[in-house]
């Protein structure tokens, strides 16, 4: 480091001490300051913390279900192996299995060894990686296998580990005839995940009991008799869930463009509704911290205007000793800074507790909300260097004021 730069670094090193020995001397005034910068911080920040905090919950629990991110077809279509195998390579699909006519998804269950009497039972179509089994249950990973759902188990009395027979009717030519199957049951999903008389099993059990009722032989299962079913298979519906929020209404809109154009239910009103929530409060809020700030810039702008003017003696002496008008310009500056740190580090301590306080309450209270206020570190970081900054713009006609004090000043008044 040459002299020159020696002097220079020394020179800000004074002007920064100074002005910090100056604010520490004036503790008072400088307290009402940092005071006054985190009650206009504070209720910002809560009210950011607020709308972050509802708007992520209210996202959360629509990414967390997944019957959000499904697209239920209206009515009936037909649909081959290859518009499945399409529908997969997606990017947006996250998961699509076919579905058979209504008529194929309805099954008798009963327990294996028990005689009471049989309960219908509704049949869903799965397969790895279902979103509505996810943490809950292995999908069956052979049609002998059977997921229930809490009211079909508790109808039936069954629980995992346990074999029901299962039972198809069917009327061919007027005689009516019913076949059996036992199948064991790998898992029950609670309420939540599907509130009906269900199970959830391979596709390839749905399409036997369709063949069935159809009047063909099943050869696999060893039901009927007559020839199997050996044409092109065509599926009336599916079971189909998108990857994200954003994919439900991409997808929508392309099976609605297929064909003759497939009419489909969706959460996409749901979902809009909350992408303009979150719209609308960060309109709100951009307007309640543009004036909230505004008014303190204005404030805190004049407050250094003001110290600048009864340091107008001390300024001039400074400029005497050799200080420069652009080193001098940091005084106010470094000021400025301090303060600006101090009430933003006060007021980011102040949300913590707030923000305790107020998921506390709505935790006893309601029991739905999780972090119902809250911030991530980024945010806080951002709320830090956005305050630093304003307060030195809010400076920076103080540190201009600054430079046009004259030295003959310092030496009429010493």
């Amino acid at each position: 480091m040459s002299v020159a730069a020696g002097l220079r670094w020394t020179t800000l090193t004074q002007i920064v001490r100074l002005a910090t020995r100056d604010l520490v001397h004036q503790r008072l005034s400088s307290a009402v300051l940092v005071l006054a910068l985190a009650a206009v911080l504070t209720p910002l920040l809560v009210l950011f913390g607020l709308k972050f905090g509802v708007v992520d919950n209210l996202l959360r629990e629509l990414v967390q279900d997944p019957r959000n991110r499904e697209i239920r077809l209206i009515g009936h279509g037909r649909f081959d192996d290859e518009w499945f195998a399409d529908m997969r390579s997606l990017e947006q699909v996250a998961f699509v299995v076919p579905r058979t006519r209504g008529a194929a998804t309805t099954i008798d269950l009963r327990p294996e060894d028990a005689e009471q009497q049989r309960v219908a039972v509704e049949l869903i179509p799965t397969d790895l990686g279902d979103p509505l089994l996810k943490g809950h249950a292995i999908p069956p990973d052979h049609p002998g296998s059977v997921v229930l759902s809490a009211a079909s188990a508790r109808a039936i009395g069954a629980q995992p580990g346990t074999r029901v027979r299962a039972s198809v009717r069917r009327k061919v030519d007027g005689r009516w005839s019913r076949v059996h199957a036992l199948l064991n049951v790998s898992a029950v999903v609670p309420d939540s995940v599907f509130a009906r008389k269900g199970a959830f099993v391979m596709p390839s059990l749905l399409t036997a009991i369709e063949d069935y009722r159809d009047g063909y032989a099943v050869p696999e299962y060893g039901w009927g008799e007559g020839e199997a079913f050996t044409g092109a298979r065509h599926y009336s519906g599916f079971r189909l869930y998108v990857r994200e929020l954003d994919d439900v209404a991409a997808v929508r809109d392309m099976l609605g463009a297929q064909g003759e154009g497939f009419e489909v239910s969706t959460k996409a009103r749901a979902i809009e509704e909350v992408r303009l929530f979150d719209r609308y409060l960060t309109a709100t809020f951009l307007m309640i911290a543009f004036i909230g700030v505004a008014g303190f810039l204005l404030s805190f702008g004049a407050s250094m205007w003001v110290n600048v003017e009864r340091k107008q003696r001390e300024l001039s002496v400074l400029q005497l000793l050799g200080f420069r008008s652009p080193v001098i310009m940091l005084f106010p500056i470094v000021q400025s800074g301090l303060i600006a740190l101090s009430g933003a580090l006060l007021a980011i301590a102040l949300f913590f507790w707030i923000s305790v306080v107020i998921n506390d309450y709505f935790a006893r209270e309601a029991g739905q909300f999780e972090g119902l206020c809250r911030l991530l570190p980024s945010h806080l970081a951002i709320s830090l260097a956005a305050t630093l900054v304003c307060a030195m713009v809010a400076a920076a006609l103080a540190a201009y004021r600054s430079t046009r004090i004259e030295p003959s000043k310092g030496l009429r008044e010493l």
